[in-house]
C-alpha cells in the first residue's frame, strides 16, 4: 500500500519536474517535503496500545499481514481493500495528499481519490482492474460494512469509476487515534462496566443456560432479545460479553430521528473496538461482518437471528438486584425490607438500580450524614415503577387509617385477607411451587360491589396504603374507543404497565367495560362481544393487583365473576354504621356546634357514607361563609341538598318530624 502510494507520489514529482524544466523555471522542487517515507506514514497513523491498527507493526505492510489485522477481520477486508482505505484516509493525515490527488486526476477540485484513481494506482493490468472493481461496488465489504462512503459524481451519473471514496467518519477518527465513541452517538451510549458474574445472579437459570450456549455459537452472531419489559436485557448482554471476553457497547436509539443511520454507526464502533453491541430502539444492518456479535431489543436484528427469550426476574432475582443496588448506593436495608421490595415491585434490575440511587440522593438532601430510610427506598421504587402508567391512568392518594372505613366485620375481614394474599403471594407461587401448577390466575383481581358511596374507593385507597403500593384509577373515557380494536390496545397497555409497576389498577364503574355479552344481531354486537371476551382473558392473565368497583353487579358477565380472586360486598350502612360515620366525619379542627347530634342524624336520614361526607362538607362551607360554627341547621341544609341529588325533595315533616331539637334548629 505505502509503496504503491509513494510510487504515485514519485511519479507526480517527475511530472512536476519535467513541467518546470520545460518552462525554464528553477530546478528547486516546489513540493519539497511532500514525499513521505513508509516510516513517516506509520508514525502519522500510530494508535494507542490496544486500539485497532490498520496493519501489524511487526510486519512490513503487505496483503498477508493486513489480512491478519484486527481491522481486516472485523470488516471482512482483504489487502486490496486496506490499500483503498489508506488512499481514502490519506487526506485526513496530511492535506498535501489532496493536492497530489487533484494533480493525478487533472482537476483541482478533486482532492479525494475516486474509484478510477484507486484502480490506476493499485492495479497493474486491465484484467486486475476489472477484478478489483467489484471490491468497490455497493455490495462489497468496504461499502456494505460502512468502512468507506462512495459519493456519486454528479457530472457522470451512474458511473462507478467517478465515485469519490471517503473514509467513514467513525473509521477515520478511530484509526487516527480517537478513543471515544462517534460524537453522533452522544447521549445515546450508555456506559456499562458491570461485572458479568454479578449480572448473571440477576438472571433465571433458563436465561443463563441460553447465554452459555450463545457464547459457543459460531460468529457472526445476531441475537433478538424478547421478553417482558422488566427482563434483564442489559444484564444478559453483559453476561454474554463477559463470556466472550469482549467489552459491551450499549446504544439506546429510542426516539432518534435517524435511528437506522445511527445504528449503522454503532455497528461500526463495535467492530472497531471489538465490542459486543446491544442496540435498543432500532434495527441494526442486516448484513453482518465476520466478527460481529449484535444483540437487539427490536423486532429482529438481522436475517437468521437467534431468539433468546428472557423472563421477568422472579423474587429471588429481584431480591438479589435490590441487595446489589442498595449496597452499591450505600443504602443497605434489612433483609425484611429487601424481601418486601422484591415482593411488591416487579421491577427489572436497571430500574431497581436507578431507584436505589434515587433513594440515596433523597436522603442526602436531608444532610450529608442522613441515612437512607425505608420510606426513601419505597418512595423511590414507587416513582420508578409508575413511569409507564402515569400517562394511562390517574394516581389516587393512598390512605393508612382504617378507622375512616365503617363496614361490617365480615367485610373488613375480607379486605384484610386480600392484603395478606398480596403480601405472601411470592411465597405461595414461587417458594411453595404453585406457580408451576397455574398457567393463569396468578394475579389478585377483586370486585367491590355495592351502592354508590358505600366505601369502595376508600377501601381501594386503604388497601394501597396498607401494601405500600400506588393506586391508579383508570379513566374510562380515555380507554373506551369507538374504533375497533383500540379499546383492547388501551387496556393491554394499562395491564402491562401496571404489572411492571407493581401498582394497583382500579376500574371504577367496571360494568361499562365488563358488561354481559348480548345476542348477536349485527356487526356491532359481534365486535362488542369480542371486546368483552378479550377483557375476560386479559383479566385472568394479569399477574398484578386489579380492583373493579361497580354498583350494578347484576350487569357483569358471569364468566368474568369466575375469574376473580374475591368479591367484596359493600352494604348500605345501617343506623349504627351511620352513627359512627357521622361521629367520625368531623375533623378535630372543625368548629362544630354542640347541637349537632350524630345519633339523631343517623336515625332520621338513611344516607350512604359518601352522601354523609358531602352533607358535612356542604354544612362546613355554609357555616364558614357566615363566619360561625357548624350548627345542626347547616347540617340539615347539607342533608337536604344530598336528597335533592337523588331526585327527592324532603318535606319539613320528613326533615324535622316531631323532634323538638329539630324543630328548634329549623
Amino acid at each position: 500500500m505505502i509503496e504503491t502510494l509513494l510510487s504515485g507520489l514519485g511519479l507526480l514529482d517527475q511530472r512536476l519536474a519535467a513541467a518546470l524544466d520545460a518552462a525554464g523555471a528553477e530546478a528547486a522542487d516546489p513540493f519539497r517535503g511532500l514525499y513521505l517515507t513508509a516510516e513517516d506514514v506509520l508514525r502519522e497513523l500510530a494508535t494507542p496500545p490496544g486500539a485497532p491498527r490498520l496493519w501489524t507493526a511487526a510486519a512490513r505492510p503487505g496483503e498477508d499481514a493486513m489480512r491478519d489485522s484486527r481491522l481486516a477481520f472485523a470488516f471482512g477486508l482483504d489487502g486490496f481493500d486496506l490499500d483503498v482505505l489508506l488512499l481514502a484516509l490519506a487526506p485526513e493525515v496530511d492535506a498535501r495528499y489532496g493536492r497530489c490527488f487533484a494533480y493525478l486526476q487533472d482537476d483541482v477540485t478533486r482532492r479525494r481519490p475516486t474509484v478510477a484513481l484507486a484502480l490506476d494506482l493499485l492495479c497493474a493490468t486491465p484484467a486486475e482492474r476489472l477484478a478489483r472493481r467489484r471490491r468497490l461496488e455497493a455490495g462489497a465489504p468496504l461499502l456494505a460494512n460502512g468502512v468507506l462512503e462512495a459519493i456519486a459524481d454528479a457530472e457522470i451519473p451512474g458511473s462507478v469509476l467517478g465515485n469519490v471514496l471517503v473514509a467513514a467518519p467513525a473509521v477515520a477518527r478511530r484509526l487516527l487515534g480517537a478513543t471515544t465513541p462517534d460524537p453522533r452517538l452522544a447521549g445515546r451510549v450508555r456506559p456499562d462496566s458491570r461485572d458479568a458474574e454479578a449480572a448473571a445472579e440477576l438472571l433465571d437459570a433458563s436465561s443463563r443456560a441460553g447465554l452459555e450456549r450463545l457464547a459457543g455459537w459460531p460468529l457472526p452472531l445476531a441475537v433478538r432479545l424478547t421478553g417482558p419489559p422488566a427482563a434483564a436485557r442489559d444484564g444478559a448482554a453483559a453476561v454474554l460479553a463477559g463470556r466472550l471476553g469482549r467489552p459491551l457497547l450499549h446504544v439506546d436509539l429510542t426516539g432518534a430521528p435517524d435511528a437506522d443511520g445511527l445504528a449503522a454507526i454503532a455497528v461500526c464502533e463495535a467492530r472497531l473496538t471489538g465490542a459486543v453491541l446491544l442496540v435498543v430502539g432500532a434495527e441494526p444492518p442486516r448484513r453482518l461482518a465476520p466478527d460481529d456479535v449484535v444483540l437487539a431489543e427490536s423486532s429482529g436484528p438481522a436475517e437468521g437471528a437467534v431468539t433468546l427469550q428472557l423472563t421477568a426476574p422472579g423474587p429471588e432475582q429481584r431480591r438479589a438486584a435490590w441487595s446489589q443496588a442498595l449496597r452499591g448506593a450505600g443504602a443497605d436495608r434489612p433483609a425484611a425490607d429487601v424481601a418486601a421490595l422484591a415482593s411488591r415491585f416487579r421491577l427489572g434490575p436497571d430500574v431497581i438500580a436507578a431507584a436505589a440511587a434515587s433513594a440515596r440522593d433523597t436522603a442526602r438532601l436531608r444532610g450529608a450524614r442522613a441515612r437512607v430510610s425505608r420510606e426513601d427506598v419505597f418512595a423511590a421504587a414507587r416513582r420508578r415503577s409508575a413511569v409507564g402508567l402515569s400517562a394511562l391512568a390517574t394516581l389516587v392518594e393512598p390512605r393508612r387509617s382504617w378507622r375512616e372505613l365503617v363496614l361490617p366485620d365480615e367485610t373488613l375481614a375480607q379486605l384484610r385477607e386480600i392484603c395478606d394474599r398480596v403480601a405472601v403471594r411470592d411465597r405461595v407461587l414461587d417458594t411453595w411451587g404453585f406457580d408451576r401448577r397455574l398457567s393463569l390466575g396468578k394475579g389478585v383481581s377483586v370486585l367491590f360491589g355495592g351502592a354508590s358511596g358505600t366505601g369502595k374507593t376508600l377501601a381501594a385507597q386503604l388497601l394501597a396504603g396498607e401494601l405500600g403500593l400506588d393506586l391508579y384509577r383508570v379513566d374510562l373515557a380515555g380507554v373506551v374507543s369507538k374504533y375497533i380494536g383500540e379499546t383492547e390496545k388501551n387496556l393491554e397497555r394499562i395491564f402491562s404497565a401496571a404489572t411492571d409497576a407493581g401498582a394497583i389498577v382500579f376500574f371504577d364503574e367496571a360494568e361499562a367495560l365488563f358488561g354481559k355479552r348480548s345476542e348477536v344481531s349485527d356487526a356491532h354486537d359481534r365486535y362488542a362481544n369480542i371486546e368483552v371476551a378479550y377483557l375476560l382473558q386479559r383479566m385472568e392473565a394479569h399477574e398484578g393487583v386489579a380492583i373493579l368497583a361497580t354498583n350494578m353487579r347484576q350487569q357483569l358477565d358471569e364468566a368474568f365473576l369466575r375469574r376473580l380472586a374475591a368479591t367484596v360486598h359493600f352494604p348500605f350502612p345501617d343506623e349504627a354504621a351511620r352513627r359512627r360515620i357521622w361521629a367520625g366525619i368531623w375533623p378535630g379542627e372543625a368548629a362544630l356546634d354542640g347541637d349537632v347530634d350524630s345519633a339523631l342524624l343517623a336515625a332520621r336520614f338513611r344516607l350512604t357514607g359518601g352522601a354523609i361526607r358531602n352533607a358535612a362538607l356542604t354544612a362546613a362551607y355554609r357555616a364558614a361563609a357566615a363566619d360561625r360554627t357548624i350548627t345542626l341547621a347547616d347540617v340539615l341544609h347539607g342533608v337536604r341538598r344530598e336528597f335533592e341529588k337523588l331526585g327527592k325533595t324532603l318535606t319539613p315533616a320528613e326533615i324535622f318530624g316531631a323532634d323538638a331539637e329539630l324543630d328548634a334548629a329549623a
